[in-house]
């Protein structure tokens, strides 16, 4: 398989509903976090590897979004969000063809970012939305801390963001819980670092996925 190295990754993260989209579930509200990813040749055999040290911040995208589904009493009580609060956002019609170009050609990362791509998926099947073209690549945070710290016994964001060191309250909003997620991603990648996983395609290897979509 071809190397892929996106010059951009972007950390996002989705609040829902509910937990599952196959029984109608929708997300209320999207947010990410689109960084640089500078990468240097290894050696003279054209391998490249990232550089965490020049990792910087491009744009992020933020937004509830009002959908015809009632916000579950579990939801509610994780994230807050209320009907009302979603009243005057925007339809998913108007946020997904933004948000599917702010993601084009960049590397998804996330905190269990299956979940969150799960529920994006359906919300682009429910559009009749394409999918992204060529090659997706994602990298879970839950699996680096998984490989990286390894016995820590829970992995959920709080636990990791603490066992870091990290001292953000984790809110459960989107772009709060994007933000947290970077800190700890940044952490994960200085750790890997010292141990030698520099080059994209090995932090795949270690914590993310790879495959090709049909449009």
């Amino acid at each position: 398989m071809n190397s892929f190295h996106p010059k951009e990754l972007v950390i996002f993260d989705v609040e829902t509903t509910g937990l599952s989209p196959s029984y109608g579930d929708r997300v209320i509200e999207l947010a990410a976090l689109k960084v640089a990813l500078p990468v240097n040749p290894v050696d003279e055999t054209g391998r490249l590897a990232y550089d965490i040290r020049k990792i910087k911040r491009v744009a992020t995208f933020a937004t509830l979004i009002h959908v015809p589904r009632e916000i579950s009493y579990g939801a509610f009580a994780v994230n807050g969000i209320t009907s009302e609060m979603l009243a005057q956002a925007p339809r998913p019609r108007d946020v997904y063809p933004d948000f599917m170009e702010f993601i084009q050609g960049c590397c998804l990362v996330g905190h269990n970012v299956r979940f969150d791509i799960k529920f994006l998926r359906s919300e682009l099947d429910i559009l009749n939305l394409p999918w992204i073209d060529g090659a997706l690549t994602s990298i879970d945070t839950v699996k680096m801390a998984r490989s990286l710290l390894p016995g820590l016994g829970r992995y959920s964001l709080w636990s990791v963001s603490r066992f870091l060191g990290i001292d953000d309250v984790q809110h459960h909003r989107a772009l709060a819980d994007v933000e947290l997620t970077f800190k700890v991603f940044m952490n994960l990648l200085a750790i890997a670092e010292r141990r030698d996983i520099c080059e994209i395609d090995s932090l795949i290897e270690l914590a993310g996925k790879k495959f090709m979509i049909e449009t």
